[in-house]
């Protein structure tokens, strides 16, 4: 039997902003990240209970797949 999963309400687009504001300093260091930015439904206005986050990221150098996937998993804990 699957366990139930928990619907979150969707954070604002200002506090996915500011999160990542405030991680980026650390995201650009370890990731070699040049910039983020943030598209769809959310700067739409128009996120629901199970739209994703759409980030685009652009780095100052190649990144690895480990790389990769290690943003991947530390924006989710970032972002949920």
């Amino acid at each position: 039997m699957r366990k139930p999963v928990a619907i979150r309400e969707c954070p604002s687009l200002q506090d996915i902003l500011q999160t990542l504001r405030t991680h980026m300093p650390g995201l650009r260091q370890r990731y070699g990240i040049k910039s983020l930015g943030v598209f769809g439904s959310y700067v739409h206005g128009k996120p629901g209970k199970r739209s994703d986050l759409d980030v685009l990221v652009e780095f100052a150098r190649v990144p690895t797949l480990f790389d990769l996937a290690a943003l991947q998993r530390d924006m989710s804990d970032l972002l949920g």
